[in-house]
């Protein structure tokens, strides 16, 4: 009899002392700090309560709020390849989602595309993921973004902890997709004509090489010595995600680009027009150059 009364008695002990750790996970008063780092590098994050302790509050947008106290030259670069780890002050969480997000510099999304998730290794109160080559970087009709460290990327991380939710948000500089070589001599852009709202031009590959090329292009103009980018008027604009093939040994009709919809009508002046060409030996590995033709915008159209 004293067996089972005792044996009964640490079934309620145990009952009772795992309720309790149930309850004090899901009544943290806030969520639990993290810490992320990548090797040496401890990167700062901002973390924003989505519904805790039956209290559901307002989204912010996290990423604008880290950029609006912070400089862009303060943010962490981290090379493509590396481990990103991040370690909870506690309790590892029941789930959790983690997306990658393309940034301007203002912490807005560059593109209108849905985000990335990205797939996350865990180790007890410890998760850790590998900085891959986000593709979405090749989207930008920018040069400049295709420099070292240019690209602004973000990352969300939605944790859940039973009924109770948050996020946690940080924001890294690193490399896009692709990195530009220089102009490649062998393929020949030829400007036909020009206008305020567009152009037309041919590409002539004198090349044994098959290159691939698509619809974005970027647009500069030379002002105080010096090339300047054409801003956009619209925010978040895009190009179509098309491929088009540049045969050896042959030219292309011409080639129309009309900017109106993303730049409006451009004044007279001298600019640049840019484009990429790829050359790809095979899925994922491939070289991009610059192809580009000044013309000039005046009462006379171009040529």
């Amino acid at each position: 009899m004293k067996n089972r009364t005792a044996f009964v008695f640490c079934l309620i002990c145990t009952f009772i002392l795992l309720s309790a750790c149930n309850g004090s996970m899901s009544n943290m008063p806030e969520p639990p700090k993290i810490k992320v780092t990548a090797g040496d590098i401890e990167i700062s994050y901002v973390v924003t309560p989505l519904q805790w302790n039956g209290s559901v509050y307002e989204y912010v947008n996290n990423f604008m709020l880290h950029m609006e106290k912070t400089a862009l030259i303060e943010l962490p670069y981290i090379n493509l390849g590396e481990t990103i780890s991040i370690e909870f002050d506690g309790k590892a969480p029941d789930s959790a989602v983690l997306t990658d997000h393309i940034l301007n510099a203002d912490g807005a999304e560059k593109y209108n595309i849905t985000p990335e998730t990205v797939d996350i290794k865990w180790n007890k109160d410890k998760c850790s993921f590998v900085l891959d080559r986000n593709w979405a970087t090749s989207l930008s009709s920018n040069s400049a973004d295709y420099e070292p460290g240019a690209t602004i990327r973000g990352f969300r991380l939605i944790c859940k902890w039973g009924e109770n939710k948050c996020e946690y948000t940080f924001i890294i500089r690193s490399d896009a997709a692709i990195t530009m070589m220089p102009e490649e001599p062998g393929v020949i852009m030829d400007i036909q004509y020009a206008d305020p709202v567009g152009l037309s031009f041919t590409f002539k590959n004198t090349t044994d090489k098959e290159y691939t090329y698509g619809e974005a292009y970027a647009l500069y103009f030379y002002k105080d010595d010096s090339w300047v980018a054409v801003e956009p008027i619209i925010d978040n604009g895009a190009f179509n995600s098309i491929g088009y093939t540049l045969m050896p040994q042959s030219k292309t009709d011409e080639i129309n680009a009309y900017w109106r919809w993303l730049y409006g009508e451009l004044p007279e002046g001298v600019y640049k027009f840019q484009k990429e060409i790829l050359f790809v030996r095979s899925p994922g590995d491939f070289d991009a150059y610059v192809v580009e033709q000044e013309f000039k915008l005046s009462s006379n159209l171009y040529p």
